[in-house]
């Protein structure tokens, strides 16, 4: 059960990186946004951001790398993510060009 405590612990750790300066910025800045395009994520950009925390999460309780499967669970659980968020980089590039 330790190696459970150790992966939420660092699941925890990532998600307070990735949203704590965005909460920490807002409130320090108390000018008034522009209106128009909003910085923030799309629909489908948040979705896949919510399968790339839930597929190794998934995984993890799967494969159980602490008990020696931890090349398996490397290879199946980011290469997939790593392929993909490729594939999205490119194409949103070629999108950028077009317009």
């Amino acid at each position: 059960m330790s190696g459970l405590m150790e992966i939420l612990i660092i699941v925890v750790i990532v998600l307070g990186i990735i949203l704590l300066p965005g909460r920490l910025s807002r409130q320090q800045d108390n000018t008034v946004q522009k209106q128009g395009k909003s910085g923030g994520l799309k629909g489908w950009a948040r979705l896949a951001v919510f399968f790339s925390i839930l597929w190794p999460a998934i995984l993890t309780f799967y494969l159980r790398p602490w008990e020696g499967h931890w090349h398996m669970f490397l290879s199946l659980a980011f290469g997939p993510l790593a392929a993909a968020w490729g594939l999205f980089w490119v194409f949103s590039g070629f999108r950028k060009k077009k317009g």
